[in-house]
Order: C-alpha cells, then sequence, then structure tokens
C-alpha cells in the first residue's frame, strides 16, 4: 500500500511536521471529519464496526462530505448559475484528482488545481479501493450525481426522484457492503440470487435515507441550494408556490398543501425501509446491526415529520443525540445478546 502522498502516517506517535508545514492542517481533516460524522443523523461509525475497517469508514465519509461541499458551496454574491458551473468545474477536477489518485506513480503529478486537501481525500480513497479491492464505479455514480446537482435543480415525477437516489445515495450502501467483504462495490445487480437480494436491500435503505433527507430539508434545498426534490407534477405544487409559503407558516391554505403533499411522499418514502429489511438476514450478525442503525435512523427521521405534522417547509426535525444513544444502546444491546435485528 503506497502512503498518502507523502503526508505522515496516521499511527499515534508519528513524527509532526512543524506547525506551519501544509500537511497538518491537511491531516486535521481527520478530527474535523470524526466530529462531523457524529453529526449526522445516523451514526456512521459505532462500536459494532470493527477497529480494523475504521480507516475505510473515514476515507469514503471523506470522500462524501468533499464531493457534496464542492457541489453545495455558494459564494456571497453569487448567481445561481455561476455557482453551478464553478461547482461542475471543480467536480470535474476532483474526478480527475480520483483518477490520478488511482494511477499513482512518482512520475505522474497531480492535476494542476487540486488542493492538498482533496489529494490527501483521494489518496485515502485509493488505498481503501487497492486494499478492498473493490470497484471504483460506486465513487463515479456519486461524482454523477454531485454533478446532476448543478444542472438539474428541479423534478416531476417519482421516478425520477428514484434514479437520482441510485446515484446519489445507494453507492454508499454498495460501498459499505464491499468493505464488511460482500461484494465489489459494483453497481450491477449481483452475480447470483443472493447477492441479488442483499444489494436490493442495501439499495432500498439508501434510497430510504435519501428521501427521508429530502423531505426533512426542503427548505434548506429550496432557500440555500435553489433545488426542489419534491416530484412537483404528482404532488400538485410547484417551486414557486413553495417560495411563496416560505414565510407563511400559520396559513392554514399553504400548510394543509404543503402537508397533504408531503404525507403522500413520506408515505412512499416508508416502503422503501421495509423492502430493506431483509438485509439483516443476508449479512452477518455484526454487519446486521450496523446496517440496521442506518435504517433505523432514516425511519426516526420520518417519524417526526408526520409527529410535527409534515411542517419541515418551516421547521426542520433533527435527530437528537439522545435518540442515536438509544439506537447505539439498542444495537449493541441486541449485538451483545446474540441476536439479530428482524428481517421481516
Amino acid at each position: 500500500m503506497r502512503t498518502e502522498a507523502g503526508f505522515p502516517n496516521d499511527a499515534p506517535g508519528a513524527s509532526a511536521p512543524g506547525i506551519a508545514d501544509p500537511r497538518v492542517r491537511v491531516r486535521r481533516q481527520v478530527p474535523d471529519a470524526l466530529l462531523a460524522m457524529q453529526q449526522e443523523n445516523f451514526i456512521v461509525l459505532s462500536l459494532l464496526v470493527p477497529k480494523s475497517l475504521h480507516n475505510d469508514y473515514l476515507a469514503i465519509y471523506m470522500f462524501c462530505r468533499a464531493a457534496d461541499d464542492i457541489a453545495d458551496e455558494r459564494f456571497e454574491g453569487e448567481t445561481s448559475d455561476a455557482g453551478n458551473a464553478r461547482a461542475l468545474a471543480a467536480l470535474r477536477l476532483f474526478r480527475k484528482g480520483l483518477d490520478w489518485a488511482l494511477t499513482f506513480t512518482d512520475t505522474i503529478h497531480a492535476p494542476a488545481g487540486l488542493s492538498e486537501s482533496h489529494r490527501y481525500i483521494l489518496e485515502r480513497v485509493a488505498n481503501t479501493i487497492a486494499e478492498r479491492r473493490f470497484s471504483r464505479e460506486p465513487f463515479d455514480y456519486l461524482l454523477d450525481a454531485f454533478e446532476q446537482d448543478q444542472t438539474v435543480t428541479r423534478y416531476e415525477t417519482w421516478d425520477q426522484v428514484l434514479a437520482y437516489c441510485t446515484r446519489s445515495a445507494n453507492p454508499v450502501g454498495r460501498m459499505v457492503l464491499a468493505i464488511h467483504g460482500y461484494g465489489d462495490g459494483n453497481m450491477g445487480p449481483g452475480t447470483d440470487n443472493e447477492s441479488h437480494q442483499r444489494l436490493a436491500a442495501s439499495d432500498a435503505i439508501c434510497t430510504g435515507l435519501q428521501l427521508a433527507n429530502f423531505w426533512q430539508d426542503v427548505r434548506r434545498d429550496l432557500v440555500e441550494r435553489d433545488r426542489v426534490y419534491i416530484p412537483t407534477d404528482e404532488v400538485g405544487i410547484t417551486a414557486d408556490d413553495l417560495r411563496a409559503w416560505l414565510d407563511r407558516p400559520g396559513d392554514p391554505q399553504a400548510s394543509k398543501r404543503y402537508a397533504d403533499a408531503l404525507r403522500s411522499l413520506v408515505d412512499r418514502s416508508w416502503t422503501h425501509f421495509e423492502a430493506g429489511k431483509p438485509l439483516a438476514g443476508l449479512v452477518d450478525r455484526r454487519t446486521a446491526w450496523s446496517t440496521w442503525l442506518f435504517r433505523r435512523a432514516g425511519e426516526v427521521v420520518l417519524r417526526q415529520i408526520e409527529e410535527n405534522n409534515y411542517t419541515t417547509l418551516w421547521d426542520r426535525v433533527k435527530v437528537s443525540k439522545s435518540a442515536r444513544v438509544r439506537l447505539l444502546l439498542q444495537a449493541m444491546g441486541g449485538y451483545i445478546l446474540g441476536l439479530r435485528p428482524q428481517a421481516k
């Protein structure tokens, strides 16, 4: 395994360069990423994940976080079109950086303009791909989704939203399964019936998580990114309707129309979590509880949306730290007792 662009090893006691060295600033991404992981709705890295896999989890998370930041960053006074064009160029550079990291030799230089920070992340990803011997395809799918966000900001049908999820969410589940020894991360249907069922269940959970995120973040996506993932033709409301309602939380007509629309979407989202339950019987018990945590966190988001009467255009729901701790304790308890999550 090659080292990361000459950066110091992550092992405790590794020699530290001077504080002015840019490598120190780059390495600070690791604790920053660990902190960000703790603040996610779902528990990314729990005690159920073997320590031998922590670096791989971290590499994937840092990749997703970096690409997401590139896609969503907007500068003050920047128009949507200008921001999208800049983000698209930066994402394409990031993809070139992945190409470079995967074909690294001492005679090939990183693409011009690629930051030290992104070089570090991409080399960690390249090491994970090499060590775990899995496909780069899910990483490309994710970058495809982030690029799509710069060119497609409105969705008309449910099928269009689901098609986006196959690129924006499902690849992450494939990566997690590959890290745990199930497949190579390829985005195909599976090589046999069991792997097909396993991948289908994983995809269902990831799609459910993405949908829950969409319905949770309707206001943020609209206001900060000018994106609307609600399939407007199917629910009978438009982006213009949503903008008109932003400052009318007490308007009963606006509240009812929005709640009716979101209720139908939340109801359809539940079916994906149901379809993901069989995953618990298709992986080892430890992995079953780890992936159960992802699914249950998404279900908690949907439940909170329901309990808040579908008001996410005005009030964003968030999974509390105590709720995450309860889920973790439930998963740990089930694992210690030799149980499996329900697969039906």
